[in-house]
C-alpha cells in the first residue's frame, strides 16, 4: 500500500517505514489503477443519478398526461352539455 507520494518520487512503506524510489512505470501503473477505480466509481454514481432523473421525469410526464386528459374530458363534457342544452332549446323553440 502506498502511504504517500512526494516530489522526490519516493514512497514510504506503511509497515516498515522504509523509503524507496518509485520508477516512472510503477507510478504510471498506480495512477492508471487509481484513475480506473475512480472512473468506475463516478460512472456508477452517474448511472444512479440518471436513473433517479429518469424516474422523476417519467413520473412528471405521467402526471402531466393525467392532468391533460382530465382537462380534455372536462372540456368535452362541457361542450356536450352545451350541445344538449342547445338541442333542448331548439326542440322547445319549435
Amino acid at each position: 500500500m502506498v502511504e504517500c507520494f512526494n516530489m522526490a518520487s519516493t514512497i514510504v512503506c506503511p509497515h516498515c517505514g522504509e523509503e524507496f524510489e518509485m520508477t516512472e512505470a510503477l507510478r504510471h501503473e498506480i495512477e492508471e489503477t487509481m484513475l480506473a477505480a475512480e472512473r468506475a466509481k463516478l460512472q456508477k454514481k452517474l448511472e444512479a443519478e440518471r436513473a433517479k432523473f429518469r424516474e422523476a421525469y417519467d413520473k412528471q410526464v405521467a402526471k402531466l398526461e393525467k392532468e391533460a386528459e382530465a382537462k380534455i374530458r372536462e372540456e368535452i363534457d362541457l361542450e356536450l352539455k352545451k350541445s344538449k342544452q342547445a338541442a333542448a332549446l331548439a326542440k322547445n323553440g319549435k
